[in-house]
């Protein structure tokens, strides 16, 4: 028999398997939750948008009133702050996508001024009114008038281009639409080629993103089609656009879905991070992350998760199994990846129970001495006491052992006068301390 123990300590695959289940069905009950306030939200969302279209008409404006009475100041106060929000955002998206007009600047000060009061006074039914003003009327009026002057300036120079080819090249005149102006304004919108010309145009500019459709190439090749040639360019080419349009569409459809699924995910691990962060130190990952790295981190919660249960369990079983063979617990001290348990035989002799999450495990009889030093007579003592202590080991092993904490590797040391190791006065103060810190941590 001995006095000290040491070795490897694991834990059967079955009682682990039932924690991970366990741990999973916890993190899937939180999810659930998250996916309800979700669609509970959504359904809110849905249902205020139905009621504003009800207010258009004259026959909602009584419903329209008796909603917006239960409606919280702070609700409505939240939804017209998140509506500014967006629409500075996007009156400064659209400002600054202008060419250098002299209409800009205006723009850019007006911008301005509601930005300051925003910052100023928050967000009023007063400037709000003055926000949507901007961004519904006076932004889009400023780009048709913009417009406008500029394609009056393009069909002046047209008609001037036009007119001196047509005076130097008369008889050429078939390669050339009229040059009246009312019939030259009313196609420079709806061309067919003007038309096909936009859509390649397009998919160029979505080439990065949607993968190497050849839409840049088809551009150049298009500067170089005579007039005489379009209607037959257009046709030998109308497949390939519609199909770079297809796969467009297609690509944009998953983009949006693959968004509502991370920011389902992400809303998900909100919820569990709000629980289990704090606990493991856990930095808050950003809404940007991709599916696979919140997925990723989901996982990792779940190892923590069951880690800690397997801890627990550790802990509650030796704890109980010391007890039911007459031992008293005195403290506990957990560590970051050791935890520390000592109980008492009697006033002179204890045992400590050391293991950490490596799977590394070690016990140790004790003696207790007041002084500092230790009388041969109290050595003889308690190295009795190990020795009765070492009978209880077969019992104590074949009880954990029960209860799936198995060991292997194991060194064992006989019980000795010489070997058996004393903590004196200090030791005692220093675990007194441990325990009251323990009992409060509890």
């Amino acid at each position: 028999m001995s006095s000290y123990v040491s070795g490897y300590y694991d834990i059967r695959a079955s009682i682990v398997a039932r924690m991970r289940a366990e741990a999973t069905q916890e993190l899937r009950a939180i999810e659930s939750e998250a996916a309800q306030l979700k669609a509970q939200h959504d359904a809110e969302v849905s249902r205020r948008q139905a009621l504003q279209a009800g207010y258009l008409s004259a026959e909602g404006e009584s419903s329209k009133r008796a909603e917006e009475e239960q409606i919280s100041a702070r609700t409505k106060q939240q939804s017209i702050e998140e509506e500014a929000d967006l629409l500075l955002t996007q009156a400064a998206a659209r400002i600054e996508a202008m060419e250098d007009v002299p209409e800009k600047e205006g723009l850019l000060s007006a911008l301005e001024d509601m930005q300051q009061s925003v910052e100023r006074f928050g967000v009023t039914t007063s400037n709000i009114e003055h926000i949507r003003e901007m961004v519904r009327e006076t932004i889009p009026a400023a780009l048709m008038r913009i417009h406008q002057a500029q394609e009056k300036e393009r069909i002046e120079q047209e008609l001037r281009d036009r007119v001196l080819v047509k005076s130097t090249v008369a008889d050429q005149s078939i390669d050339f639409v009229s040059i009246k102006v009312d019939t030259q304004h009313k196609k420079a919108q709806k061309r067919p080629w003007d038309l096909f010309v936009s859509r390649v145009r397009d998919m160029a500019a979505a080439q990065d993103e949607f993968g190497g459709f050849g839409a840049q190439e088809m551009l150049e090749e298009i500067e170089s089609v005579a007039p005489g040639m379009q209607n037959i360019f257009m046709m030998q080419n109308e497949d390939t656009v519609a199909q770079w349009e297809e796969e467009a569409a297609a690509f944009t459809a998953s983009m949006e879905q693959t968004k509502a699924q991370q920011s389902e995910l992400y809303a998900s691990y909100l919820r569990v991070h709000r629980i289990y962060g704090e606990a493991f130190a856990l930095p808050l990952l950003s809404e940007q992350e991709g599916i696979s790295r919140i997925t990723g981190e989901m996982s990792r919660i779940e190892d923590l998760i069951v880690e800690r249960r397997k801890r627990e369990y550790l802990e509650t079983s030796f704890r109980e199994v010391f007890e039911a063979h007459g031992l008293t617990f005195e403290s506990m001290f957990a560590g970051d990846q050791t935890l520390h348990i000592e109980f008492a035989v009697d006033e002179e002799s204890g045992v400590r129970v050391s293991r950490s999450d490596s799977g590394a495990f070690e016990m140790v009889f004790l003696g207790k001495s007041a002084g500092t030093s230790v009388s041969s007579d109290q050595r003889r003592r308690v190295c009795e006491k190990a020795k009765k202590f070492c009978d209880l080991m077969p019992a104590i092993s074949a009880d954990l052992e029960a209860r799936g904490i198995l060991f292997d590797q194991r060194i064992l040391l006989e019980a000795q006068e010489e070997a058996i190791a004393f903590e004196t006065a200090e030791h005692a103060q220093r675990r007194t301390v441990t325990k009251a810190k323990a009992m409060t941590m509890n």
